[in-house]
C-alpha cells in the first residue's frame, strides 16, 4: 500500500484504513488507547515487548490509557473535553499527592499511580465502547448500516472473521477481554514505532489544542519526560548572584536567609502549567519552603518579591562581570522577556512592567485551569 498521512509505506496493510483511525475525533479515548497499545508493542524507550504474540488483556490496555490521560489532564490540568468519558474517568480516581518534579515516564512514582489507577478503575463501564470504535475504518463497507447499538458486537466478530483477509490492527478474544495484535501490524508498528508514536501524538495535540486554545506548550504536557533536564546552569547563576546580594539574599516567601548550596529552585509558576525551566519562572528558596509550594500558585503579591529578588540578582552581577559574559548570561530573560535593552534587566520600574505582562496573565490563565491559587506560606 502507498503511504498516508505521512506514514511509512507497506506492500501488506492498508494503510489507508489506519491513518482514518483519528478521522472521529469527539472523544479523546481513541489517542490514548492508541498509544498505550503503541507502548505494549514497543515501549516509551523504544524497546521491544517479547510476549505479544499472547492475547493483551482490555483491562491492562486500559489502565495505561486512563494513566495516559491522567499526566495532560490530572497533572498539567488541560481539557480533554467536558463530557468527555476518559476524562471522567481520570477525574474519578483519588490518586493521592504528586510533587511534579518526580514524574518521569517509568520511573517510581509513575509505577505508584499505575497502581493506584488499577485499583480504583472501573473497568466495565469503561470499555464499553474503547477497544470496538477503533477498528471501524478497517471494515467500513462492512459498518454501513449497522445501528450504532450493534457496532461494537459486529466489529468484534468481523476482526475475527477477516483477521487473515482484511488484516485489521487486532482481533478479539472469544470472551473479548483481550485483544490480538495481527502479525504484520506488529511488525509494522515495531519496526516504524517513532514515526507511528509521533504520527499519533501529532493527532492528539490537534484534539487537545482545539480544547485548550489558550494554552501554550501542549506538546511538553502530553507525558511525562523520561529524564527531567539539569538544573545546574540555573543554580549556577544564583550561586554566582547570592553572595554579591547580602542582605537581600532571602527567601520571597519566608524571608529566611539564603545562601550558596543551600537552596532550592522554585518554579513561580508550576513546572505542570509552563512545563519548561526558563530563568525567568525559577526562584532561590529556601528548601522546606519548596516542598510546601509543591504545584500551587502563588498569591500575587509575591510576584513583586520575585521581581526584586532578580533585579537586584542582575545589578550585583553586571557590576561585577565583564559586559558580555553579563549579557550572554542574562540572554534567556532579554528573550523570553522580550526585552528591546538589556539594560531593562537593571530598572526595577521597566523590569516590574514586563514581568507584570508575562506572569499575571498566566497567573490568572492557570487558576481557570484548576491550579490551586493564592498560596502563602
Amino acid at each position: 500500500m502507498r503511504a498516508a498521512d505521512g506514514l511509512p509505506e507497506s506492500g501488506r496493510l492498508d494503510l489507508g484504513a489506519f491513518a482514518r483511525l483519528f478521522d472521529q475525533r469527539t472523544n479523546s479515548y481513541k489517542f490514548f488507547f492508541f498509544l498505550a497499545l503503541l507502548d505494549r508493542i514497543a515501549g516509551s524507550d523504544g524497546a521491544s515487548h517479547p510476549d505479544l504474540d499472547r492475547p493483551i488483556p482490555v483491562y491492562e490496555l486500559a489502565v495505561d490509557m486512563v494513566l495516559g490521560a491522567w499526566y495532560p489532564h490530572g497533572f498539567c490540568r488541560l481539557s480533554l473535553g467536558s463530557q468527555d468519558q476518559l476524562q471522567l474517568a481520570v477525574d474519578s480516581i483519588h490518586w493521592g499527592p504528586v510533587r511534579g518534579s518526580w514524574i518521569q515516564a517509568n520511573g517510581v512514582e509513575w509505577r505508584r499511580l499505575r497502581e493506584t489507577c488499577a485499583s480504583q478503575l472501573h473497568i466495565e463501564k469503561f470499555i464499553r465502547y474503547v477497544p470496538f470504535r477503533l477498528l471501524r475504518p478497517f471494515f467500513a463497507g462492512e459498518m454501513r448500516g449497522i445501528p450504532d447499538q450493534q457496532a461494537d458486537k459486529r466489529l468484534a466478530e468481523l476482526s475475527v472473521e477477516l483477521f487473515q483477509e482484511r488484516k485489521p490492527l487486532y482481533c478479539f478474544t472469544e470472551d473479548r477481554s483481550a485483544i490480538i495484535v495481527q502479525h504484520d501490524w506488529l511488525e509494522y508498528l515495531e519496526r516504524n514505532c517513532s514515526i507511528v508514536r509521533a504520527w499519533a501524538r501529532f493527532h492528539l495535540v490537534r484534539y487537545l489544542q482545539d480544547r485548550n486554545p489558550s494554552i501554550a506548550g501542549i506538546t511538553e504536557k502530553l507525558m511525562p519526560p523520561l529524564i527531567r533536564e539539569s538544573l545546574a546552569r540555573q543554580t549556577a547563576w544564583w550561586n554566582s548572584a547570592l553572595p554579591l546580594l547580602g542582605g537581600k539574599a532571602r527567601c520571597i516567601y519566608s524571608g529566611g536567609p539564603l545562601s550558596v548550596g543551600e537552596f532550592s529552585l522554585d518554579h513561580f509558576l508550576p513546572w505542570s502549567f509552563v512545563a519548561h525551566d526558563q530563568p525567568w519562572n525559577l526562584v532561590p528558596v529556601t528548601r522546606s519552603v519548596n516542598s510546601a509550594k509543591s504545584d500551587k500558585l502563588p498569591a500575587s503579591h509575591y510576584l513583586e518579591e520575585l521581581i526584586g529578588l532578580h533585579q537586584a540578582g542582575f545589578s550585583a552581577t553586571h557590576a561585577t562581570m565583564p559586559e558580555s559574559r553579563w549579557t550572554k548570561a542574562v540572554e534567556p530573560w532579554i528573550q523570553d522577556l522580550r526585552l528591546a535593552d538589556k539594560h531593562v534587566l537593571l530598572d526595577l520600574p521597566k523590569l516590574r512592567l514586563a514581568y507584570s505582562g508575562l506572569v499575571l496573565p498566566q497567573l490568572r490563565l492557570a487558576e481557570t485551569m484548576g491550579f490551586e491559587a493564592n498560596w502563602e506560606y
